[in-house]
């Protein structure tokens, strides 16, 4: 599919890095380049038609001869990795068949022993863990769980020598000390498995890994030193086996030779950089230092592959991974087959997808990725670059370029309801759909939310509301909780009134509703949704749970830290408001849903919810700041001692509220939340 102007036959090494293998080599890598770029697909390769059947696969992965696994299950990789850029880029879900075939095959091959992979001939530790490699990104992709998660980690601390890496002789190896650490990477997020041996191991790749960097140009070397052979190896080894290694360390000389990855044109000096080296080390560099990937606050995060191949790296794929099981059907996959969309009219119409976004380069492209595999293509995403001042604006113009469904809008800082409310202005489809910057849906978000309406018997002339399911995700990628979707009876005005039950990525409404119940509240800094959320209910919208929907949450550290103070003022603003008439809806409101001892009773609540999640987060500021404003600005009758404060934080929960546990009190003093006097 692609050829490179200077290449010559003549100038490939003879045996395995032969044309055939180097061909599809390129032609994988060009497809990934193109793809990151964000630029238009290469025309899809014409494939054999034994090939796409799944006992075909199987048949040509078994001729390969496998006595060398590195090798045969490259040329595997360059296989499943073209299939799932045309099956994405070229919307031809038929071509992941094989791919899960070719899964099954592998299945079959994993040493429950080792957790690596085991084929017809033995191989080193070493060549079978670069096997394992190669195969893990479409175990991700496709959701898939990688057994035998802790024998691989074992393997790979095997592999660790003393000086940091992961090679032999050799100090450094350059596939080879990336691929144990991606291994290490993907297990580390799914299990506590050794988990101080492995962050331990990781630092001191990190370490070893930087010693290979050349500092006249700033490239990195394949190999700096090789272990000495001298007499003493011997008697190296058998100190080793009896765990004293230390009493007679190795000695070290300079590395000799030439790195040739299969192409004269590319091959030089072992300790001298090369292009293919120091790529491969900048990505091991990013593994080994956990901080830099998975902690989205780090400045000068990277952007993994989006595709699988070398570079795929997605956590939240990993963690999905690990918890879906063979006999789950894979309805949830990066690009699942797509099902038959029912015919009703429930399903059908144009969503807008409205996208806040204010300094979110770091999550932008992973929310608008989300919206590209949608198995509902009918959308319109409306990106308001609300006065950001990092790159989000250009971001942003970009995917517009190379997408025709996203448009940009630009305007000055003026906060989340007004952004929202600048798209809902110029959005023209039948569904809205609020998406913030740092969140994602699954690909089949909105066809089940769609088909779980169509389900549903139409009962209110004023709209409809699908409500999905959400997973809680810290920024650097850990789900801390996976909430199942609301039940109608949670978001009836009565409910509403007491607390906002879900986060507003969960919900898909149809824009007439707006007609009636009014846009967000530009007034409100915090809260929008739940106002939102409250006048649908009163406007008589109907809730329906979407079960299968589900989306991505990101918690971010900067969204829950000294911002106590203005969330518990528009809290109150929205409870209170739960007691009257509205005047911002347009047809008449029920009555009021609340006398003033339940909204009190509910903001004593509210605060009470507040208080919780700055525990938790051990956050002495944010807890004294939660009191002083419970002090000024709950009713006196709700404190035993309204001037003082106890060491148990005593109330008196009138209106039915739940009295704090003792746990509570216990934490707050332990914690040192606040002073005792």
């Amino acid at each position: 599919s692609f050829e490179d102007r200077l290449f010559d036959r003549s100038d490939l090494r003879d045996g395995p890095h032969a044309f055939d293998y180097l061909s599809e080599e390129t032609t994988t890598f060009c497809q990934q380049a193109l793809d990151a770029l964000l630029a238009p697909a290469p025309p899809p390769r014409s494939w054999p038609g034994g090939l796409l059947q799944s006992e075909g696969l199987r048949e040509y992965l078994a001729s390969f001869p496998w006595e060398n696994a590195w090798l045969d299950s490259n040329r595997v990789m360059f296989l499943l990795s073209q299939l799932c850029h045309d099956a994405e880029r070229h919307r031809r879900p038929e071509l992941l068949e094989p791919v899960d075939a070719a899964l099954d095959w592998l299945d079959e091959r994993q040493s429950s022993r080792t957790g690596l992979w085991e084929g017809p001939h033995e191989v080193s530790l070493a060549n079978a863990m670069a096997a394992t490699f190669h195969f893990t990104f479409f175990y991700n992709y496709r959701r898939r769980p990688l057994r035998h998660l802790e024998r691989i980690i074992d393997s790979c601390l095997l592999l660790q020598r003393p000086h940091g890496l992961f090679s032999g002789s050799d100090v450094g190896h350059t596939c080879l000390d990336y691929d144990a650490l991606d291994l290490l990477a993907k297990a580390s997020l799914v299990t506590d498995y050794r988990a101080s041996e492995v962050h331990t191991a990781m630092r001191r790749a990190g370490r070893a890994l930087r010693a290979l960097a050349n500092p006249v140009d700033g490239g990195f070397a394949h190999c700096r030193l090789r272990e000495k052979p001298v007499g003493a190896s011997y008697s190296r080894r058998l100190l080793a086996k009896l765990g004293w290694p230390e009493l007679l360390p190795p000695v070290y000389e300079r590395a000799t030779g030439m790195y040739d990855p299969g192409w004269v044109r590319h091959a030089v000096e072992t300790s001298e950089s090369s292009s293919f080296s120091t790529w491969f080390r900048l990505l091991a560099l990013r593994l080994a230092d956990q901080p830099g990937w998975i902690d989205d606050q780090v400045t000068g995060r990277p952007r993994f592959r989006r595709l699988p191949f070398l570079a795929y790296h997605d956590p939240p794929a990993v963690l999905a991974s690990e918890r879906i099981t063979r006999s789950v059907p894979l309805t949830r996959g990066p690009l699942a087959p797509r099902p038959p969309v029912s015919s009703g009219p429930s399903c059908d119409g144009q969503i807008s997808v409205i996208i806040p976004a204010h300094n979110a380069d770091r999550y932008l492209d992973t929310a608008l990725s989300s919206l590209r595999s949608q198995t509902y293509d009918n959308w319109e995403a409306i990106v308001v670059d609300d006065g950001s001042t990092d790159s989000t604006g250009r971001l942003a113009q970009r995917w517009a370029r190379a997408e025709p469904r996203v448009r940009v809008l630009s305007q000055e800082n003026r906060g989340l309801g007004a952004a929202r409310n600048a798209a809902l202005d110029v959005a023209r489809g039948d569904w809205i759909h609020c998406l913030d910057a740092d969140d994602l849906i699954e690909p089949d978000f909105y066809r089940m939310a769609l088909e779980r309406i169509s389900d549903t018997s139409a009962g209110a002339a004023v709209g409809r509301c699908a409500a999905g399911a959400v997973h809680l995700l810290w920024g650097h990628g850990q789900i801390t909780h996976t909430s199942t979707p609301p039940e109608p009876k949670e978001l009836s005005a009565e409910s509403l009134g007491r607390a906002n039950p879900r986060q507003p990525v969960c919900f898909l409404f149809e824009r007439t509703i707006l007609e009636q119940s009014g846009v967000f509240d530009e007034s409100l800094r915090h809260c929008q949704d739940w106002d939102l959320w409250l006048r649908f209910a009163r406007v008589g919208v109907q809730f329906v749970k979407a079960d299968a929907a589900y989306a991505w949450y990101r918690l971010l550290p900067s969204s829950l830290s000294s911002r106590f103070g203005p969330y518990l003022e528009a809290g109150s603003t929205i409870l209170n408001q739960a007691t009257r008439s509205d005047p911002r809806c347009g047809l008449p409101n029920s009555a009021p849903v609340a006398d003033s001892a339940e909204a009190t009773a509910a903001l004593v609540q509210f605060w009470l919810h507040n208080l919780h999640r700055a525990m938790n987060k051990f956050d002495s500021a944010g807890v004294s700041e939660l009191f002083e404003w419970a002090r000024r600005d709950l009713p006196a009758e709700v404190w035993l001692e309204p001037d003082r404060f106890e060491a148990f934080p005593a109330f008196r929960w009138a209106y039915d509220c739940p009295k704090p546990r003792n746990g509570v009190a216990a934490a707050l003093v332990r914690r040192g939340a606040f002073h005792v006097r």
